[in-house]
């Protein structure tokens, strides 16, 4: 049986919106949806890990059954301490760092910190930007939980999904 979990963007405005954990909790539950299916990325920037009360609402999603990652880690403002701070359930390396993963030494060492530090934090970890089975194979050395790129699947409109799961599932 297929589990299908879908990964939706949310920005800061719309975490900063009075009740959005709760008005989407109750939009999925009608719809017949388990919040586990669910997972809300955020992309890490200062003014989020300066604000309590984003912060606060990402931890409400966590606790409604959503799960919640930070996008693009590694890249740009996302640092280590995102993972205390925010309590992302996963995180999803930077598509800059796999690009180069199979023949840039510095790129690889890099990719495994991110790992190990994520796993002993119980963090899940998503590399994204994955394009060739040299890459797999690299990551799966490493020890990442998923992937997510061309070398599965171009993305698609959300119209085609209901037949991609009824082929696959």
């Amino acid at each position: 049986h297929l589990q299908t979990r879908v990964h939706l963007n949310v920005s800061l405005s719309q975490l900063s919106e009075t009740g959005f954990g709760e008005q989407v909790f109750e939009r999925v539950v009608a719809a017949g949806v388990r919040p586990s299916q669910l997972c809300f990325e955020v992309s890490d920037t200062p003014a989020l890990r300066r604000s309590d009360d984003l912060i606060s609402a990402l931890l409400r999603l966590r606790d409604l059954g959503f799960r919640v990652g930070i996008d693009g880690f590694g890249a740009g403002y996302a640092g280590l301490a995102s993972l205390k701070i925010l309590s992302a359930d996963y995180i999803k390396i930077d598509r800059s760092f796999i690009d180069n993963l199979v023949t840039d030494r510095e790129d690889r060492v890099m990719v495994e910190a991110m790992i190990r530090v994520a796993h002993d934090l119980d963090r899940r970890v998503i590399a994204t930007g994955v394009e060739s089975e040299a890459q797999v194979e690299v990551l799966q050395q490493l020890g990442c939980d998923e992937i997510q790129g061309y070398v599965h699947s171009a993305a698609v409109d959300a119209a085609q999904v209901p037949e991609i799961l009824a082929r696959v599932g």
